[in-house]
């Protein structure tokens, strides 16, 4: 019974927890962006964005949905989980 209950546990905190992206943060034609540096993926950030500046990398924690057809993924900011500064100059 109570392995169960601990393998119930586990798969709540893994499927609840909220998705983090790390990138470059520039503004856009609808807001802010961010892209991140892995996989040069772009989303329009949403939601608790006030503390969030262009030219910056930070890592954000909250959720991802990904765009259909033309219209762009997004990130739904629940948390500035850390800035890390001033974005790479670009050539």
């Amino acid at each position: 019974m109570g392995a169960a209950i601990v393998v119930v546990a586990i798969i709540l905190v893994v499927h609840y927890k909220p998705a983090t992206v790390k990138g470059c943060v520039a503004s856009g034609p609808n807001g802010l962006e961010l892209t991140n540096g892995s996989d040069k993926l772009t989303y329009e950030l949403t939601g608790a964005t006030s503390d969030i500046k262009p030219g910056e990398i930070v890592k954000v924690k909250g959720k991802k949905k990904a765009g259909k057809g033309s219209a762009p993924s997004t990130f739904t900011v629940k948390e500035l989980s850390k800035d890390y500064g001033a974005c790479p100059a670009t050539k």
